[in-house]
């Protein structure tokens, strides 16, 4: 079974069996982070892969699979950019940024596949009260 996402630089994607909403980051099996996307000479994803055995990064370019682990992958679909505004300058925390002006972004287009018992989380699903 797999599941299309796309997803910009500097995000994750959780997956594991039994998925806590609230605290994903510690009951993930595996976390796939997107750490980087290129549009330019070479349609690529810079991907870590965080587990039990460790951290292991790769650069994979359109079509190119990697393997986390027996019958869990990561495919690089393609690239898409989308316009952006940058987060607003912050005079109270000093960050964000003071022009706004939108920007290109270049997004990868993943391609995660997985056993139908794990469940594949994005790092910015909003977690529910119980």
């Amino acid at each position: 079974m797999s599941l299309r996402i796309t997803r910009a630089a500097n995000t994750r994607i959780y997956l594991g069996e039994h998925l806590d909403r609230a605290d994903m980051e510690a009951t993930a099996t595996d976390t796939v982070w997107v750490r980087k996307v290129e549009n330019l000479e070479r349609q690529s994803a810079l991907i870590n892969i965080r587990n039990i055995e460790g951290v292991t990064e790769a650069s994979i370019g359109i079509e190119e699979t990697l393997e986390i682990r027996d019958g869990v992958s990561v495919k690089l679909k393609g690239i898409s950019e989308s316009w952006a505004t940058a987060v607003p300058y912050c005079n109270l925390c000093q960050r964000g940024d003071r022009s706004q002006k939108k920007r290109l972004i270049a997004q990868a287009k993943v391609e995660i596949s997985a056993p139908k018992n794990v469940q594949i989380f994005r790092d910015d699903i909003i977690s529910t009260k119980k």
